[in-house]
């Protein structure tokens, strides 16, 4: 019975870390998909645009900053839309587990009474 409770624990342990890597990755994915962003709208402002300005005539020089802002539009729109808030369900990845998991083992474990700490080994509640 106590092999079975310290593998449950090992379990749950390896599946918080696969959790946790998992979020790390998916907070690196999403860093990587702004700094693109980042970098694409700063070439387009200052490539792109200037180039763009300076293929046109006098009297077209607003479509410069026409273009410039809707550029900048989508960059916000795109950040935005990258960064939207959403919910976030960490417990349904472990769900299947804990099902597995019936309460009345834990009682029959709390009913034997030993506790070890620390490679002490004792009796609760018994003098």
């Amino acid at each position: 019975n106590k092999e079975s409770t310290s593998t449950l624990m090992q379990d749950a342990t390896e599946d918080n870390d696969k959790v946790e890597s998992s979020r790390i990755q998916a907070k690196l994915e999403l860093f990587r998909s702004f700094y693109l962003i980042v970098v694409a709208y700063i070439y387009f402002t200052r490539i792109v645009i200037y180039l763009f300005a300076s293929s046109l005539k006098y009297n077209q020089t607003w479509l410069r900053y026409l273009v410039s802002e809707l550029g900048t539009l989508v960059f916000y729109f795109a950040v935005g839309m990258k960064f939207k808030p959403v919910v976030e369900v960490s417990y349904s990845q472990l769900s299947n587990q804990v099902d597995d998991y019936d309460d009345n083992d834990a009682l029959e474990y709390g009913k034997e009474g030993n506790i070890e700490l620390g490679g002490l080994k004792g009796k609760i509640g018994k003098d």
